[in-house]
C-alpha cells in the first residue's frame, strides 16, 4: 500500500537553481547596493545631458550611497541615532532636494516649466502600465529624457520598471517570512532582554518605531518627545549591535530565497539577468569621457561647433558670448573656413604668424575659420585659443 502511494506521487515542479546574484537581487544585499548606486548615477548623467540639449541645466543630484546590509555598524548607525533618533520629529531637510527635478522646475517661469515637462516626459507626458509581480502594476513615462535614459540603460521602459520595482517586492516578501525564522526569533529574544534592562518593553525594533510614530501623530512633540525618541533609538541600536539582530535578519532573509515557488524563482532569474545587463551599461556610461562643448540648444552639436570651440576651448561652462556665437554665426563659421588671406593662401584670413614663436595663431574664436586639425591652428595650445577667444 505504501509503495503504491509512493508510485502515484507526482514530482513537485522545481524552479531554476538559486545563484548568488539572484539572492542579492531578492534581498537587495551583496552586490545590489553598489549596482543600484551605479544605475542611479548613470541615469542622472544621461538625464542631465538630454535636458542640457533642450537648454535646461538640471543640478547634479546629491550623491547618496546605500549602506551595505552586511555592514552591521553602518546599518545601525548609532551616531545618526544620537543626533536625530528615528527621524520622526525632525523637520524635512530642504537641502536634500537640491538636485530634485521638481525643485528645479519650480524655479522656472510658467512657459519654461511647461517646456521642461515636455523635455523630461515628452509632449503630453504619455505613460504606460507595466505588470509587476502578483497583481501590482507600475506606470512609467514612455517619452522624453527620462524614458530615453532608462531605455539606454535597461533596453526599454518596461524592463526598467521591472528591475526597479520587482526586487523591492521580493525584498518585502523575504523580510516577512524571515520574521518566523528560528535563528532570527532567538536573536529577537535576546534583543528584548537587552531593551528590558534599559527600561523598554517593545516587541521588536519595528514596534518601537510604530509606537513612537503613533504618539507623534497624536500630538507628542517638542524637546521632551525628541529626547525620548533619541533615547529609545540609541538603546535599540546598542541592543541590536550586542545581539547582532540585523545580521541574523539578513541571514534569515537570504535563506528564504531558496524557498520561493518555482514561478517566483523563474521571475527572479529573469529580473536578475536584466538587472546585471543594466548595471553593465551603467558602468560603461560612467566610464565614458564626458562630452565637452557649449550649450547651443537642442540642435546637433556637430553642426554648431568649429575650430577651438570643437576642440573644447570653451567647455561646459560656456558664457553668454559663446552661446550667442553658436546661435548667430552657425553658418558663417563654415563659410569662413574656405576664405584665404590676401597676403598668403596657406591659411585663412583669421590666422596670423605669432611674433614670439613663429607659430600660426588664431586671433578670435568668433572669427575662427579652421577646423580642429587645420594647419593654421592644429599646433596651437588650447589655453592660447581660449585667451584669444576672450580678447
Amino acid at each position: 500500500m505504501a509503495a503504491g502511494l509512493v508510485g502515484c506521487t507526482s514530482a513537485q515542479p522545481t524552479g531554476p537553481p538559486v545563484s548568488a546574484a539572484m539572492t542579492d537581487v531578492a534581498t537587495r544585499s551583496g552586490r545590489w547596493p553598489t549596482g543600484a548606486d551605479q544605475l542611479q548615477a548613470a541615469f542622472d548623467q544621461l538625464d542631465r545631458t538630454c535636458l542640457s540639449k533642450a537648454g535646461f541645466h538640471l543640478p547634479a543630484a546629491p550623491k547618496v550611497t546605500l549602506p551595505s546590509p552586511e555592514n552591521e555598524a553602518a546599518t545601525i548607525d548609532l551616531a545618526a541615532r544620537r543626533r536625530r533618533g528615528y527621524g520622526i520629529s525632525m523637520a524635512h531637510d530642504s537641502s536634500a532636494a537640491a538636485g530634485n527635478p521638481n525643485a528645479y522646475a519650480s524655479s522656472l517661469s510658467a512657459e519654461d516649466r511647461q517646456r521642461f515637462g515636455s523635455a523630461q516626459f515628452g509632449p503630453g507626458m504619455p505613460r504606460t502600465g507595466v505588470a509587476l509581480k502578483g497583481k501590482a502594476t507600475a506606470t512609467v513615462p514612455t517619452a522624453g529624457c527620462v524614458a530615453r535614459a532608462r531605455t539606454a540603460l535597461a533596453g526599454d521602459v518596461h524592463t526598467w520598471a521591472e528591475v526597479s520595482y520587482i526586487p523591492q517586492q521580493f525584498d518585502d516578501q523575504t523580510s516577512r517570512k524571515a520574521l518566523t525564522d528560528t535563528g532570527y526569533r532567538a536573536a529577537l529574544v535576546r534583543w528584548r532582554a537587552c531593551m528590558a534592562q534599559a527600561g523598554y518593553t517593545y516587541a521588536s525594533p519595528d514596534a518601537a518605531v510604530a509606537r513612537l510614530q503613533l504618539e507623534h501623530e497624536r500630538g507628542a512633540k517638542g524637546a521632551r518627545f525628541q529626547r525620548r525618541e533619541r533615547a529609545v533609538a540609541v538603546s535599540d541600536g546598542e541592543c541590536a549591535s550586542r545581539t547582532h539582530l540585523p545580521a541574523e535578519l539578513l541571514r534569515a532573509r537570504r535563506r528564504q530565497v531558496s524557498r520561493l515557488s518555482a514561478r517566483d524563482l523563474s521571475t527572479l532569474q529573469s529580473v536578475t539577468q536584466d538587472w546585471e545587463s543594466a548595471v553593465t551599461r551603467a558602468r560603461r556610461v560612467l566610464a565614458a569621457p564626458a562630452k565637452r562643448g557649449p550649450d547651443c540648444g537642442a540642435r546637433p552639436a556637430r553642426r554648431l561647433l568649429c575650430g577651438a570651440v570643437r576642440r573644447g576651448g570653451v567647455g561646459d561652462g560656456a558664457d553668454a558670448r559663446s552661446a550667442r556665437y553658436c546661435r548667430t554665426n552657425r553658418v558663417g563659421c563654415r563659410r569662413r573656413r574656405r576664405r584665404s588671406s590676401p597676403s598668403s593662401s596657406r591659411w585663412p584670413r583669421t590666422c596670423r604668424p605669432s611674433a614670439r614663436s613663429g607659430r600660426r595663431r588664431c586671433t578670435s574664436t568668433a572669427r575662427l575659420g579652421a577646423p580642429p586639425r587645420h594647419r593654421c591652428c592644429g599646433r596651437h595650445s588650447k589655453s592660447r585659443m581660449v585667451a584669444s577667444s576672450r580678447s
